[in-house]
């Protein structure tokens, strides 16, 4: 009868076992997507906020086409939000759906599990015509 229990208590110990390993792996896999989700929640949080300022002062660029530099409040260099560095990159070029459109694309980038990640955001602005 004891070799029954024996069986029987080995089991659930590497039941037990396997269980809690499953659940910290998940643990460490949902923990890491958090953070993820974080950074790319900064990076459209910074690319909406370079797009406001330039929707913003609009008629100021009538005509130009190039590279904008950072407009926010945290300097040309933007580093540690989230505690992670990010670059903003921002170009403007002539849109062909009409005179007064400008094509406003903002790149932002970081580095991020072992390689550089980027989000790209397009949008149409209007700088009079």
């Amino acid at each position: 009868m004891e070799k029954g229990f024996l069986l029987l208590e080995t089991a659930v110990t590497g039941f037990l076992l396997v269980t809690a390993s499953l659940l910290c792996f998940s643990y460490g896999m949902l923990n890491r997507q958090r953070a993820e989700s974080e950074v790319s929640h900064a990076a459209v949080y910074l690319a909406r906020e370079q797009m406001a300022r330039i929707e913003a002062n609009a008629v100021f660029y009538r005509g130009y086409t190039g590279d904008i530099p950072w407009l926010g409040d945290r300097g040309p260099d933007i580093k540690n939000l989230n505690g992670r560095e990010y670059e903003v990159e921002t170009t403007m070029r002539g849109a062909e759906e009409g005179a007064g459109l400008r094509e406003v694309t903002v790149c932002v980038s970081w580095n991020g599990a072992g390689d550089k990640r980027e989000e790209k955001f397009r949008k149409l602005v209007d700088c009079g015509g």
